[in-house]
């Protein structure tokens, strides 16, 4: 489960991002407010600076935002070092034009260094720290007050050690919840594979053999009458045979034989034909190839709701045919599974209950994604999964 794992913490990580950008934009509303209250204090051509270095603000943030949208690495890395190193800059000149050393706005850096330490963008927390004193100090520079430069800079850095030793121990307490979230979905996983062992294999392994035993006895007093019980129940042990490697194709398909590919789609259209001979179900499948960007594991999650979509679509719904799609948008792999059963309506908040869906929705969590279901009475039901690629 270290893929899924990954992908929740991946997830997480990004939800995280987009909080710190909503901070980002609110910092620069709060500052454009302050400039322009302080505006006539300002020289003509300072005010024109300030104007310059704030619109260069607006479009950075913007251009983090975009990133981070458009990515789920969109702001790490290299990315995460030009854009850190561009806010250095225009906080560095922002504070030399408002002021230097008595400029409020030096505060900055503390939500630089905040920011960056929570998004996780820049990993080396000394470099880090040097890239903000080496800015502070030009913006500064010349010392009036070496004091009360000495504190600035001594605060900064106490601020950049407490929120990264904060942040590693906010991700290891993630990665703990996620250990405890794969942990649970696997007992639920053996506790629906009990099940539906002791109620549909075990069964008919309990009634074939005791119809063998009824059968034995009979064929001591009439041969001829115990053929048809022991044919008969030749059918049972078949049907059990069948549905034994019908589960275990579904609880790991990546083991079982298939001649078009160990890979999501040829997975899935192997157990969409098995599906449409077992139930009777016409089943197409559509199926873009960039699915297989997903690891192993997510691949095998995506393939297990998507089976469960299925079972539904064919029990519950009463459907002739579904049809089931896998597509790629940007950063993000789109599953859905469309039938024409009976449907429901979703006012009666059937669509929101239910082990199977509840299962369906526990899967999705594990990968970072999410699960829509859309159904109207008489017009069938459209399930559909949204996940992250990395």
């Amino acid at each position: 489960m270290q893929d899924a794992s990954g992908a929740w913490l991946l997830a997480a990580r990004k939800q995280d991002m987009g909080r710190i950008n909503r901070y980002l934009w609110l910092c620069l509303l709060f500052v454009g407010g302050s400039l322009c209250v302080q505006f006539h204090h300002y020289s003509p051509l300072i005010r024109i600076e300030l104007m310059l270095v704030f619109f260069c603000g607006v479009f950075c943030v913007g251009l983090r935002s975009y990133c981070g949208y458009r990515s789920p690495a969109g702001t790490t890395g290299q990315w995460g070092w030009a854009f850190t190193s561009v806010d250095i800059v225009l906080i560095a000149i922002v504070v030399r034009l408002t002021g230097g050393l008595h400029s409020d706005l030096w505060l900055l850096y503390f939500l630089l260094i905040v920011t960056e330490t929570l998004s996780d963008s820049v990993k080396a927390e000394l470099l880090l720290t040097c890239l903000v004193a080496f800015g502070y100090t030009w913006a500064v520079w010349p010392l009036t007050a070496p004091l009360s430069f000495t504190t600035h800079l001594f605060f900064l850095f106490i601020t950049g050690a407490v929120a990264r030793r904060l942040h590693g121990g906010a991700e290891e307490r993630a990665r703990q919840l996620s250990r405890l979230r794969e942990e649970l979905s696997l007992e639920r996983e053996k506790g629906r594979v009990a099940r539906e062992i002791h109620d549909g294999v075990g069964r008919e392994i309990v009634n074939a053999i005791l119809g063998l035993e009824v059968a034995k006895r009979v064929s001591e007093k009439d041969p001829a009458s115990a053929s048809p019980m022991i044919a008969e129940n030749i059918v049972l042990l078949r049907s059990a045979m069948e549905n034994t490697r019908q589960l275990i194709f579904e609880t790991n398909p990546w083991t079982m034989e298939a001649g078009d590919g160990a890979n999501l789609c040829g997975r899935l259209e192997t157990y969409a034909r098995r599906f449409a001979d077992r139930t009777g179900v016409q089943v197409h499948v559509e199926c873009d190839m960039a699915a297989d960007q997903l690891s192993s594991q997510s691949q095998f999650l995506v393939l297990r709701i998507v089976q469960e979509a299925l079972n539904n679509a064919a029990k519950h719904a009463n459907a002739s045919s579904v049809v089931i799609s896998l597509t790629t948008d940007v950063a993000m792999l789109i599953a859905r599974v469309e039938d024409d059963g009976d449907g429901f309506d979703m006012r009666s908040g059937q669509g929101k209950s239910g082990i199977g869906l509840q299962s369906m929705r526990d899967r999705a969590r594990e990968l970072g994604g999410s699960i829509r279901v859309v159904s109207e009475v008489a017009s069938g039901t459209t399930v559909t999964l949204s996940v992250p690629i990395h």
